[in-house]
Protein backbone atom coordinates (compact mmCIF):
# COMPACT_ATOMS: atom_id res chain seq x y z
CA UNK A 1 0.00 0.00 0.00
CA UNK A 2 2.66 2.36 0.81
CA UNK A 3 4.52 1.19 -2.43
CA UNK A 4 1.70 2.66 -4.37
CA UNK A 5 1.08 5.97 -2.84
CA UNK A 6 4.40 6.82 -3.22
CA UNK A 7 4.20 5.69 -7.36
CA UNK A 8 1.04 7.47 -7.24
CA UNK A 9 2.67 10.95 -5.53
CA UNK A 10 5.97 10.34 -7.64
CA UNK A 11 3.29 10.24 -10.94
CA UNK A 12 1.26 13.49 -9.70
CA UNK A 13 4.20 15.53 -9.04
CA UNK A 14 5.43 14.19 -12.93
CA UNK A 15 2.22 15.26 -13.78
CA UNK A 16 2.60 18.73 -12.31
CA UNK A 17 6.58 19.20 -13.65
CA UNK A 18 4.78 18.63 -16.98
CA UNK A 19 1.65 20.93 -16.46
CA UNK A 20 3.99 23.60 -15.48
CA UNK A 21 6.53 23.25 -17.97
CA UNK A 22 4.14 23.23 -21.02
CA UNK A 23 2.87 26.54 -19.24
CA UNK A 24 5.69 28.02 -19.28
CA UNK A 25 6.52 26.99 -22.88
CA UNK A 26 3.73 28.70 -23.75
CA UNK A 27 4.70 32.28 -21.52
CA UNK A 28 7.83 32.29 -23.30
CA UNK A 29 5.89 32.16 -26.75
CA UNK A 30 3.73 34.75 -25.86
CA UNK A 31 6.38 36.60 -24.74
CA UNK A 32 8.70 36.24 -27.43
CA UNK A 33 5.83 37.47 -29.92
CA UNK A 34 4.72 40.59 -27.88
CA UNK A 35 8.23 41.47 -28.17
CA UNK A 36 8.38 41.01 -31.81
CA UNK A 37 4.81 42.95 -32.07
CA UNK A 38 6.31 45.68 -30.07
CA UNK A 39 9.49 45.98 -31.78
CA UNK A 40 7.53 46.25 -35.23
CA UNK A 41 5.03 48.83 -33.74
CA UNK A 42 8.21 50.80 -32.72
CA UNK A 43 9.40 50.82 -36.09
CA UNK A 44 5.85 51.84 -38.02
CA UNK A 45 4.67 48.91 -39.17
CA UNK A 46 1.07 47.70 -39.60
CA UNK A 47 0.70 44.71 -36.52
CA UNK A 48 -3.11 44.70 -36.30
CA UNK A 49 -2.53 40.62 -37.91
CA UNK A 50 0.03 39.68 -35.15
CA UNK A 51 -2.01 41.15 -32.55
CA UNK A 52 -4.96 39.68 -33.54
CA UNK A 53 -2.93 36.05 -33.97
CA UNK A 54 -1.52 37.19 -30.27
CA UNK A 55 -4.90 37.40 -28.79
CA UNK A 56 -6.52 33.83 -30.59
CA UNK A 57 -3.37 32.36 -28.73
CA UNK A 58 -5.22 33.38 -25.93
CA UNK A 59 -8.94 32.71 -26.68
CA UNK A 60 -8.65 29.44 -28.91
CA UNK A 61 -8.13 27.37 -25.47
CA UNK A 62 -11.57 28.58 -24.63
CA UNK A 63 -13.49 26.66 -27.57
CA UNK A 64 -13.58 23.66 -25.28
CA UNK A 65 -15.58 24.96 -23.45
CA UNK A 66 -17.82 27.12 -25.57
CA UNK A 67 -18.45 23.81 -27.64
CA UNK A 68 -19.29 22.05 -24.44
CA UNK A 69 -21.64 24.81 -23.54
CA UNK A 70 -23.63 24.25 -27.30
CA UNK A 71 -23.39 20.52 -27.13
CA UNK A 72 -25.15 19.82 -23.87
CA UNK A 73 -28.49 21.14 -25.33
CA UNK A 74 -28.15 19.29 -28.07
CA UNK A 75 -27.75 16.16 -26.18
CA UNK A 76 -31.13 16.08 -24.79
CA UNK A 77 -32.75 16.93 -28.50
CA UNK A 78 -30.57 14.00 -30.03
CA UNK A 79 -32.26 11.55 -27.54
CA UNK A 80 -35.33 12.42 -28.80
CA UNK A 81 -33.84 12.04 -32.81
CA UNK A 82 -31.25 10.00 -33.09
CA UNK A 83 -27.31 9.73 -33.31
CA UNK A 84 -27.03 10.44 -36.71
CA UNK A 85 -28.61 13.53 -35.95
CA UNK A 86 -26.49 14.35 -33.53
CA UNK A 87 -23.68 14.17 -36.12
CA UNK A 88 -24.87 15.92 -38.04
CA UNK A 89 -25.75 19.15 -36.05
CA UNK A 90 -22.13 18.94 -34.54
CA UNK A 91 -20.63 19.08 -38.00
CA UNK A 92 -23.07 22.30 -39.02
CA UNK A 93 -22.09 23.55 -35.67
CA UNK A 94 -18.19 23.39 -36.19
CA UNK A 95 -18.52 24.69 -39.63
CA UNK A 96 -20.57 28.06 -38.85
CA UNK A 97 -17.77 28.30 -35.74
CA UNK A 98 -14.94 27.96 -38.15
CA UNK A 99 -16.78 30.23 -40.53
CA UNK A 100 -17.45 32.89 -38.02
CA UNK A 101 -14.01 32.58 -36.76
CA UNK A 102 -12.07 33.43 -40.12
CA UNK A 103 -14.68 36.19 -39.97
CA UNK A 104 -13.73 37.95 -36.97
CA UNK A 105 -9.92 37.28 -38.02
CA UNK A 106 -9.82 38.78 -41.21
CA UNK A 107 -11.82 41.70 -39.63
CA UNK A 108 -9.32 42.08 -36.81
CA UNK A 109 -6.23 41.18 -39.25
CA UNK A 110 -7.80 44.45 -41.78
CA UNK A 111 -8.34 46.39 -38.54
CA UNK A 112 -11.79 46.85 -38.81
CA UNK A 113 -11.96 45.31 -35.72
CA UNK A 114 -9.87 45.44 -32.18
CA UNK A 115 -7.85 42.79 -32.20
CA UNK A 116 -9.27 41.14 -28.64
CA UNK A 117 -12.16 41.80 -30.17
CA UNK A 118 -11.46 39.75 -33.16
CA UNK A 119 -10.11 36.88 -31.24
CA UNK A 120 -12.63 36.94 -28.58
CA UNK A 121 -15.90 37.55 -30.24
CA UNK A 122 -16.81 33.81 -31.23
CA UNK A 123 -16.31 32.52 -28.42
CA UNK A 124 -18.26 35.27 -26.72
CA UNK A 125 -21.47 35.02 -29.16
CA UNK A 126 -21.23 30.94 -29.23
CA UNK A 127 -21.03 30.63 -25.36
CA UNK A 128 -23.67 33.18 -25.12
CA UNK A 129 -25.73 31.24 -27.15
CA UNK A 130 -24.58 27.85 -25.58
CA UNK A 131 -25.96 29.19 -22.40
CA UNK A 132 -29.14 30.75 -23.74
CA UNK A 133 -29.82 27.34 -24.83
CA UNK A 134 -29.04 25.87 -21.42
CA UNK A 135 -31.03 28.03 -19.96
CA UNK A 136 -34.21 27.78 -21.64
CA UNK A 137 -33.70 24.09 -22.39
CA UNK A 138 -36.92 21.86 -21.39
CA UNK A 139 -35.76 18.83 -19.43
Amino acid sequence: MARLLTEMTAAVVSMIAGISGIIALLNSKLGELRTYIASLEAKGFDVAKYQVQLHRKLAFPMVGLVMTLLAVPFSFVVANRGALYGIGIAIVIAIVYWAVLSAFEAFGNNALLHPALAAWAPNLLFGAAGLYLILTLET
